[in-house]
């Protein structure tokens, strides 16, 4: 996957984060959320560029590379996901036609994108890692975990606390079956 000097920055960001998150002399409980989530953020950001990449063989137009950059630029650091008019700017583009090329590819507006771009994070966070609302607020650049709150309850019409507490007890629901159904497995060497 080729990347610009700008995303290769954002992840090197991202690890040196991860790395700081280890070395602390006094880590709390989240330090290893925090890694957990900082390689989400890699991944995340990895898998948007491969996904636009093998669509972009479909594709290969001026319109379509930009709105590809600019979505691996989104996801890449939705701490900072760019101005609109910033954006515009970078790629020499008005924003009628910026907003023209995220509603031909994605269905969204450029603004829609991002609030979307961040649900899909934070349910990310919620379910998979153990972090505070207020660092989950901090990582997507809300100015205070009652911003976020807000956010969060009107996009997806659930609180994010029953949001995690509802993912996780699914996951631990769903692992206890298969662990039920493995114990039966004679070829199964699973905890009983």
């Amino acid at each position: 996957i080729d990347m610009t000097e700008e995303q290769m920055d954002a992840y090197f960001r991202i690890c040196d984060a991860t790395v700081a998150a280890m070395e602390e002399e006094d880590p709390d409980k989240c330090w290893s959320c925090r890694i957990r989530a900082g390689l989400m953020d890699i991944l995340t950001g990895l898998e948007a560029q491969y996904t636009h990449k093998i669509e972009s063989r479909r594709d290969n137009s001026l319109t379509f590379a930009t709105y590809r950059n600019i979505v691996i630029l989104i996801h890449g650091d939705l701490m900072h996901p760019g101005r609109i008019e910033d954006v515009c700017r970078i790629y020499g583009i008005n924003k009628n036609k910026l907003q023209v090329i995220f509603r031909r590819y994605s269905g969204l507006s450029y603004h829609d994108f991002i609030k979307q771009a961040r649900v899909e994070r934070a349910q990310s966070y919620l379910a998979f890692t153990g972090l505070k609302l207020s660092e989950i607020a901090f990582r997507l650049g809300f100015s205070t975990e009652q911003h976020f709150y807000r956010f969060f309850k009107r996009e997806t019409g659930e609180a994010p606390a029953d949001f995690r507490k509802s993912t996780v007890k699914g996951r631990k629901d769903a692992f206890a079956r298969l662990a039920m159904v493995a114990a039966g497995d004679p070829g199964c060497y699973a905890v009983k």
